[in-house]
């Protein structure tokens, strides 16, 4: 039997308060965005908000001693996966906005299904 090494990542997002005076709720936006490009400072981890875990490297034995093997990606993962290349692919035109769309529609599913699974953290 073969010892692997898998890489297990969950990606917990930061969330920021920033208090601002604004004439509007659109120029508070602004300022706030402004300011938390500057400094990121008193930031918090928002586990509410982690997404689900991702696979993100596999090896025989020991993680880094080798080059991690390849695996493939599935459900959310790949749908992710194919909506990340494909938008790039949009934004420097190589992509009919039809297709892009398509795409798009896929990754929503895959979303909307992920968030209404229950949670496998490991």
């Amino acid at each position: 039997m073969t010892r692997y090494t898998v890489e297990i990542t969950n990606l917990v997002p930061e969330f920021l308060h920033i208090e601002v005076d604004a004439e509007s709720p659109e120029q508070a936006i602004e300022q706030a965005q402004s300011e938390a490009s500057e400094n990121w400072e008193g930031a918090e981890l928002s586990y509410e908000g982690a997404g689900q875990n991702i696979v993100t490297g596999i090896w025989e034995g020991e993680a880094y001693a080798t080059r991690s093997m390849p695996f493939a990606l599935s459900g959310f993962d790949a749908e992710a996966d194919a909506f990340e290349k494909a938008s790039v692919a949009f934004i420097a035109g190589e992509l009919k906005q039809q297709e892009f769309e398509v795409t798009l529609e896929h990754f929503l599913e895959a979303l909307r299904k992920r968030d209404h699974a229950p949670a496998h953290n490991l």
